[in-house]
């Protein structure tokens, strides 16, 4: 930034984007991460929370505050100009509390400084009634603390985790993923976007083998390494076929394979059938959705979603093993989950869920496991 004697003020009156690219020259390469991403935390933590007073922002060096697609450079304008005028509240005139006008800052202000002004005036209004709000807003609160630059964004934030969630937001009119209106047009019409952004919360979360859960997410986005691919392919090895490895009839793509092929349909009834015998869970086959989802409403270690997910992966995995998938692969699938789920003292968390009682007896005779009751606490 090349700002002779820098200090603590100085840093807190500088815009986001500003240290954003600057901060590409720090050799520490933590702060560097950090900082490089000062312009997208500092819009989410305005754009998130509504408590956040705005006046408080900073105009230079922020893409907020644009004129003909570029921020007000500091670097590009006069001292009197930045420091007088440094954040929105600085618009506001000490007699009147409303935005200044033109002849308050005449005197101050030559013609180029003054043109700035009046732009830095327009972008502010802008954006102030993007977020539903006009100039007498703006200080009419004088209760709290008053921050100085982007140092509330520092203070409210004082754990990492916050800064996280922060950058995982998205803008409203952030556009959604291509893949899911490619899934609607498919069939899946009642795949809104709030049940997709369950889905992708639940991806998140999932604890499974590594290959499974890369797996859920090529379905998730529409792009597993399918047959159906291989048209893309130069025939090397004469084998470009792109039907389907059960059956042979259709093209093989996600909808097929785990949906409409007879051949898995007979594997999934089979499958389902086991399950409810063993866990004495029924997980519903009618419904296309769960079938390639899962549900999008229970945890991703639920037993219904573990029962679909092992299918999944168990239908993909024997396409090149076997001319059926093997229900013994499923039930190792099914050990392995349930062994991450019920492993240490998260039995403990199950042990009186009524619905988890059969799974963890079967569990407990697979692997030779000892449940110690909790006991129950004193009166």
């Amino acid at each position: 930034m090349r700002i002779p004697n820098l200090t603590t003020t100085k840093l807190l009156e500088e815009g986001p984007d500003s240290i954003s690219k600057a901060a590409k020259a720090i050799s520490n390469p933590f702060w560097q991460a950090v900082l490089t991403k000062m312009s997208p935390l500092e819009s989410a933590f305005y754009n998130s929370n509504s408590t956040v007073k705005v006046e408080e922002r900073v105009v230079w060096d922020n893409l907020a505050f644009q004129q003909n697609g570029l921020p007000f450079s500091r670097r590009s304008n006069t001292t009197m100009l930045t420091r007088n005028f440094n954040s929105i509240k600085d618009f506001i005139s000490k007699t009147t509390n409303v935005l200044m006008g033109e002849h308050e800052v005449k005197n101050n202000l030559k013609g180029s400084q003054l043109q700035t002004w009046n732009q830095m005036v327009a972008s502010i209004t802008e954006y102030l009634t993007s977020k539903n709000l006009t100039w007498y807003d703006i200080g009419s609160s004088g209760s709290g603390p008053q921050h100085w630059g982007w140092s509330r964004l520092v203070l409210e934030n004082s754990k990492s985790r916050k800064f996280y969630q922060l950058l995982m937001q998205k803008p409203n009119d952030a556009p959604r993923n291509p893949n899911e209106q490619k899934w609607r047009e498919k069939g899946l019409t009642t795949m809104t976007s709030e049940r997709f952004d369950k889905m992708y919360k639940n991806q998140s979360k999932l604890r499974c083998g590594l290959r499974i859960k890369w797996e859920e997410f090529r379905i998730l986005w529409g792009r597993q390494e399918l047959n159906r691919y291989k048209a893309n392919y130069s025939n090397t090895r004469g084998d470009n076929k792109t039907t389907c490895s059960y059956c042979g009839h259709y093209i093989e793509d996600e909808i097929h394979l785990y949906i409409d092929c007879d051949t898995s349909g007979t594997f999934w009834e089979d499958a389902e059938e086991w399950y409810q015998a063993a866990f004495g869970v029924a997980p519903p086959l009618l419904l296309n959705g769960p079938r390639l989802f899962g549900m999008e409403n229970e945890p991703p270690d639920d037993l219904l979603n573990i029962f679909y997910r092992c299918v999944r992966y168990t239908i993909f995995m024997g396409r090149k093993r076997a001319a059926t998938p093997e229900l013994r692969y499923f039930v190792s699938l099914v050990k392995d989950e349930l062994k991450l789920k019920y492993s240490g003292n998260k039995i403990l968390k199950h042990a009186d869920n009524q619905s988890e009682k059969k799974a963890i007896a079967w569990m407990r005779e697979q692997m030779g496991w000892v449940l110690h009751n909790r006991r129950a606490s004193p009166n």
